[in-house]
């Protein structure tokens, strides 16, 4: 399993369309701002989101799993620990 993780993580795509779904999460947050998108694909929108955000968890996991028995390599990345961190405050909910 950790093998199958590290290749996943490692690999060049997957890297490639964790990147797209970043630009995908800043456009969406961009038409968020139109009330009259809003109005007409809210639901689009959070399934949207929520679809994207599910990814970005699997990535943190697949990531801390790739560098099992050591986890706490994972945190010593500074961009992983800003992924992780992004990703928590994306789970809690809103106020």
């Amino acid at each position: 399993m950790q093998a199958l993780a590290a290749n996943l993580v490692n690999a060049r795509w997957f890297n490639w369309l964790i990147i797209a779904l970043i630009l995908a999460t800043a456009a969406l947050v961009g038409m968020e701002t139109s009330d009259a998108l809003t109005a007409n694909l809210g639901p689009v929108f959070e399934w949207a989101n929520n679809l994207i955000l599910a990814v970005f968890v699997f990535e943190v996991v697949a990531k801390i799993v790739a560098v099992w028995p050591q986890p706490a390599r994972y945190f010593r990345d500074g961009w992983n620990l800003f992924d992780f961190l992004i990703v928590v405050f994306s789970l809690l909910p809103a106020t």
